[in-house]
């Protein structure tokens, strides 16, 4: 049953308080000198103090009745905040839960692959083959070094004659002459061995190319490696796909020539190769490596990612529940905080509570 006695003196004091928040502090400072109060405080303290002055005390008491069972309404609705934030950080750590058990399949599937990759590629197998390449390079290199050393050597040698004086030079006519027809037997002779010294280096790089692409196709053939590679050549690229931060499972993945062509090609443009450098055996063998397990690389970046951002999330939550906790506390203690003194003088002795007999 509503007292009508007490919400009318509750409802008397919220008016007066209205009215009076309504004025400035200058014009609330002359009202309280009406009451014989004189003082420099804030606002609130000049409001409350001509609250007590104009209420009778029972009216007033209704009022902190009212203060007190505000503060006790807004303490259960922290509580009920703070509860359902407990909840929260439950599923946010099921959620967290989900994301390691996801790093840790990628991790195991990772490394599956990279055992299968280092049987499906072989190393030595790639050494061997690019040992055909230094080779044709290396002869390559050394004709044209040698007939570049002997046609300077003769044009030193012809220099040397036409820079003497006119008697010297027509004295070793015929020797210049000589020089000058080697010269020319020497640079054309060159042109043709190193032309030839140089298609064959690049019929073997040619041929070099074309056998990393067939040992690239046959290591498609692992059905773990080209699981691998279709799961990263498919997978979702929209953070809303519900499979986004989900580790594909192990399918049978058989690919057509023509989808290894189309891979390999993905596979070239990836790895960047430098230029101005030799793609050797070791460093194919690394960008394919890289490549087959890119799929899992991305994935514990993306679960990194958000795991850190649970993380991040239940660190917020838990920001806000200390300042629940915090208003709570604030409320109780603006509760029984006057009667603190009081009660805390009490001794254990006066415990209330009805004791057990032994």
């Amino acid at each position: 049953m509503v007292d009508e006695k007490l919400l009318k003196n509750v409802q008397k004091a919220v008016n007066l308080i209205n009215e009076l928040n309504i004025l400035s502090v200058e014009d609330l400072k002359n009202a309280a000198m009406q009451y014989g109060l004189d003082f420099n405080g804030d606002k609130e303290e000049i409001v409350l103090s001509i609250v007590r002055k104009k209420l009778t005390v029972e009216e007033y008491e209704d009022y902190q009745k009212y203060v007190s069972y505000l503060r006790f309404k807004r303490s259960m609705s922290n509580l009920s905040l703070l509860d359902e934030s407990v909840d929260q950080i439950q599923r946010i750590f099921e959620e967290k839960y989900k994301m390691t058990s996801e790093s840790n399949r990628a991790d195991d599937q990772k490394r599956e692959v990279e055992l299968q990759f280092s049987g499906a590629m072989s190393l030595v197998r790639l050494n061997t083959e690019y040992a055909a390449v230094k080779k044709a390079l290396d002869d390559y290199i050394s004709k044209e070094t040698k007939s570049g050393m002997k046609i300077a050597s003769l044009s030193e040698k012809l220099e040397f004659i036409n820079s003497r004086n006119i008697f010297y030079r027509f004295l070793h006519r015929g020797k210049a002459e000589d020089l000058e027809k080697k010269k020319h037997q020497t640079v054309v002779f060159s042109l043709i061995e190193n032309e030839a010294a140089y298609k064959k280096y690049e019929a073997t790089v040619k041929n070099y190319v074309s056998k990393l692409r067939e040992l690239f196709y046959k290591m498609l053939d692992n059905r773990v490696i080209a699981n691998a590679v279709y799961l990263y050549r498919t997978m979702p690229r929209d953070v809303e796909d519900e499979n986004f931060y989900k580790v594909g499972n192990l399918s049978d993945i058989k690919f057509t020539l023509e989808e290894k062509e189309a891979i390999f090609d993905d596979f070239v443009k990836e790895a960047n190769f430098d230029e101005e450098e030799h793609v050797t055996g070791p460093i194919f063998y690394e960008a394919v490596q890289k490549y087959v397990t890119k799929y899992y690389s991305i994935m514990k970046s993306r679960i990194a990612i958000k795991q850190s951002k649970l993380v991040k999330d239940i660190k917020k939550i838990v920001d806000g529940q200390k300042g629940l906790v915090s208003g709570v506390y604030k409320d109780l203690c603006l509760y029984y905080g006057n009667d603190e003194e009081t009660f805390g003088s009490l001794g254990k002795d006066s415990d209330p509570q009805v004791k057990r007999k032994k």
